[in-house]
């Protein structure tokens, strides 16, 4: 999904406004699902990092 700056900026204070309004709004929910899935996490070597 490509975003340019300005849809960036609108999609957040959409979704700041829905946050204080007590709204849900099921798109954004959505999409930080499907980033969250890609992200593969791996233990480090170092206790501090990870």
């Amino acid at each position: 999904m490509s975003m340019n700056r300005r849809e960036f900026i609108k999609t957040n204070a959409v979704a700041a406004a829905a946050t204080t309004a007590g709204i849900s709004i099921p798109v954004v929910a959505q999409a930080a699902e499907t980033m969250a899935t890609d992200i593969r996490w791996d233990k480090a070597p170092c206790r501090f990092c990870g």
